[in-house]
């Protein structure tokens, strides 16, 4: 991307950071707007922005604009997720079916994640970067129109909540200064900038606990975040995603950048990744051990041949157990602070 758009290498970051700076930042916030105006319809607007956001990757003629689609992607997913998985939870009854719903879910985030890394590489090598992009805009629409037809708009219906928009704001700009502190403090030209962004995330981590915990409909109730289901689901969540994300995706940049491979090869040789996180969704919950094991390996024999893709297979692996397992930890019938009205009670999916 960066070459086709006459890009320095350094220009990556932004990208990269674009989409992690406003999925982080908005998830919170995408939440309460779920709560608010009814989980179908906020997936099936953020659907359409998400569309919009890869349009304007899928056609960009700078980084600028590539960074101002990725961060339009970011935004869109940060609002459909909390209440994709909200109405995952409703529409399935306690227990044995909810647990499975969860565990598919989980399942089928780590292996997308995973799968993400090949199959860009092989757009990449055989068409072009931007049909990635491109594939993104039928694929919403479809999503879409299934979400339309199969669930029942009985989540518009919830009662109106109070969006909390200064907690809301406070929490945004912490968690996106954050993301903008850690990617640019290691550049000389911009270590001033970075470490005023961090200073900037504590003081509005402050901020935001001391506003949240006064107001009328906070963010993170006390009652919700002492629950030790939450706090070890949040924990695992945080180790699972930390540990494999940037892993990986410093691996792939060593593939293109140092070893020179091509974007197939570079796939091929993550392809382990992928099918690994397939088959460990469905095994048992050690899965931070394998891929504390993997990236250990990782660093010893990144200049072997298969010392890439072995490692990654065993990542991926630990991609596939520590998700579901995280996930499982959480509370699922909790949501916006308030324990959340039995699946039974609900109007079934049309």
């Amino acid at each position: 991307m960066l070459a086709s758009l006459h890009a320095p290498q350094s220009d990556g970051g932004l990208i990269a950071a674009g989409y992690a700076m406003f999925f982080g930042g908005l998830l919170m916030m995408g939440a309460r707007l779920g709560d608010r105006y009814g989980h179908r319809r906020t997936i099936l607007v953020s659907l359409a922005v998400f569309a919009a956001g890869s349009a304007v990757a899928a056609t960009s003629s700078s980084v600028v604009a590539l960074t101002a689609g990725r961060c339009l992607q970011g935004a869109a997913a940060a609002v459909s997720v909390p209440s994709a998985l909200r109405l995952l939870t409703t529409i399935t009854a306690e227990g044995a079916a909810r647990r499975q719903a969860i565990a598919a879910w989980s399942a089928a985030g780590a292996a997308a994640g995973a799968t993400g890394f090949v199959a860009g590489g092989i757009i990449t090598e055989l068409a072009n970067w931007r049909l990635v992009f491109w594939a993104f805009i039928p694929g919403a629409a479809v999503l879409g129109a299934v979400i339309a037809a199969t669930v029942h708009p009985y989540g518009d219906s919830e009662p109106v909540r109070s969006l909390n928009l200064a907690a809301s704001a406070a929490l945004t700009g912490a968690v996106m200064a954050l993301v903008v502190g850690c990617t640019v403090i290691t550049q000389s030209a911009w270590a001033a900038v970075g470490a005023a962004a961090l200073g900037l995330c504590a003081v509005l981590t402050v901020a935001f606990v001391l506003i949240d915990r006064n107001a009328a409909a906070p963010l993170l109730p006390r009652q919700l975040v002492g629950r030790p289901t939450l706090r070890q689901g949040a924990l695992g969540g945080f180790l699972n995603t930390s540990t494999t994300s940037s892993a990986v995706t410093l691996v792939t940049l060593y593939l293109r950048n140092t070893r020179h491979r091509t974007p197939l090869e570079a796939a091929a040789t993550l392809l382990p990744l992928s099918l690994a996180a397939i088959a460990g969704s469905w095994l048992s919950a050690t899965g931070l051990t394998v891929i504390a094991a993997g990236d250990t390996a990782l660093i010893a024999s990144a200049g072997s041949g298969w010392g890439v893709p072995l490692c990654a297979a065993a990542c991926g692996v630990g991609i596939g157990l520590s998700s579901v397992a995280a996930t499982a930890w959480g509370p699922t019938s909790v949501h916006a602070g308030v324990v959340a009205h039995p699946a039974s009670s609900t109007p079934p999916p049309r």
